[in-house]
């Protein structure tokens, strides 16, 4: 015989969690939300149009489709976000499950042609190499590394991947988001300095240009304000920085400004302002020092060094913050003094590796000192103390300075001439 007694209340137990619970998961939840790296933020590409339920996005223009045109479009065309039911904004199309395999046939194709295109460049290459020998050009030698098999290689590496997982499409998605979110952000001390280099290359220019302004006898200027190891020796201590502004050629100057635009903007995103100046000028000299006493027999131009410096800064940093930074940072930054240590093995004759060890190794001892393992308020970019700050401050000052006092080294050639001065 069943029998049916009144509920028991127990005291302290309610059907509702108390509001201690709640406010600790909502703590919880914010700081979950907080930790959330703010390149994978929902709101991070736009909302999602009313004109359809589905719809692709490529070069700017978009356009809404049915599902199956949407598969086909990932399939045959290049496609940059698309936006479904499931989602309230548009997305990489790498992250909704079912384009993953008309994305990876995609892939596949474009790789292919990839290699096809690798496959040319080498064979061009092989053949010019088998025709001077001895006699090709360093730049040459460089070039064919950096543009024909580096990407081969990439690119072979990328079709293994493809073919094991849909590993290397989810990277590309995360690629992606990181770059609209890094595009995004505002940077000011890498245009300060790639506007130093552009105006001491200006005065280059103007003091030397021969015939037309593509061609430029840089030796002027170079005994000017480069690194002459015997007048630097000789109490010419200035030359360890002014060095560092001046460039050989087109060339030259235009791969250093595109270097220090791609690397100063992830320091000032991931560091500060205040610090892109401070590891620019240190790594100069730093640069400068090894080529002094380490290449003593040669003079030296190019901010490359300094470069490099940044490059060493920014290891540092990723390897210190792995946890929170994107995957590919790391290898982004190993890339780059691979590549630079292979372009200096191959052209040894014409690069100053010397400088470029230097520069990374001041970068380095600046990372350590200051990319410490405490986080600040922002764990994925360094918090500067107000002393950073400050010397952040002045070493802008010093590099305004320094540029002035370039130029001004520069058109005194100019102007010895023309004025008939000793």
């Amino acid at each position: 015989m069943r029998t049916r007694g009144r509920a028991v209340e127990l005291p302290g137990l309610e059907s509702s969690p108390p509001a201690s619970v709640v406010q600790l998961a909502s703590q919880a939840a914010a700081r979950e939300s907080a930790r959330r790296a703010p390149w994978d933020a929902p709101d991070l590409f736009p909302p999602r149009p009313d004109t359809g339920e589905y719809g692709w996005r490529a070069g700017g223009k978009a356009k809404s489709c049915t599902r199956d045109e949407l598969v086909a479009r990932c399939h045959a065309g290049p496609v940059d976000l698309v936006w479904t039911p499931d989602e309230p904004r548009m997305v990489p199309p790498a992250e909704v499950p079912w384009l993953l395999e008309p994305l990876r046939r995609r892939a596949r194709g474009d790789l292919r042609f990839n290699l096809r295109v690798d496959a040319v460049m080498l064979l061009a290459g092989v053949a010019y190499l088998w025709q001077w020998g001895a006699r090709t050009q360093p730049l040459y030698l460089t070039m064919f590394v950096l543009f024909a098999v580096v990407p081969a290689a990439q690119d072979l590496w990328a079709v293994a991947r493809l073919r094991r997982s849909f590993a290397y499409l989810a990277e590309q998605a995360a690629a992606l988001r990181y770059g609209v979110w890094l595009g995004a952000r505002r940077i000011v001390a890498t245009y300060f300095v790639a506007a130093s280099l552009v105006a001491v290359w200006a005065a280059q220019v103007v003091v030397a240009a021969q015939e037309s302004l593509l061609r430029v006898n840089p030796r002027p200027s170079i005994l000017a304000a480069g690194l002459v190891k015997p007048l630097a020796r000789q109490g010419e201590w200035w030359r360890l920085l002014t060095a560092e502004l001046l460039h050989g050629h087109w060339l030259h100057v235009g791969m250093n400004l595109l270097s220090l635009l791609a690397v100063g903007r992830l320091l000032e995103v991931h560091a500060s302002p205040a610090y892109l100046p401070i590891v620019f000028l240190f790594s100069a000299v730093s640069a400068s020092l090894a080529s002094l006493y380490l290449s003593p027999g040669t003079t030296s131009v190019g901010a490359s060094g300094a470069v490099m410096g940044m490059i060493g800064f920014l290891a540092v940093l990723g390897y210190r913050r792995r946890e929170v930074l994107p995957r590919g940072f790391m290898k982004s930054i190993s890339l780059s003094i691979a590549l630079t240590a292979a372009a200096g093995l191959v052209a040894h004759r014409h690069i100053d590796n010397a400088a470029h060890l230097g520069g990374l190794a001041g970068g380095v001892l600046l990372g350590l000192a200051y990319a410490s393992g405490r986080r600040g308020d922002d764990e994925y970019r360094l918090t500067p103390s107000r002393p950073s700050r400050l010397a952040g401050a002045l070493a802008g000052a010093a590099l305004a300075a320094v540029t002035f006092w370039t130029i001004w080294l520069i058109l005194r050639v100019r102007l010895q001439d023309a004025l008939g001065w000793a």
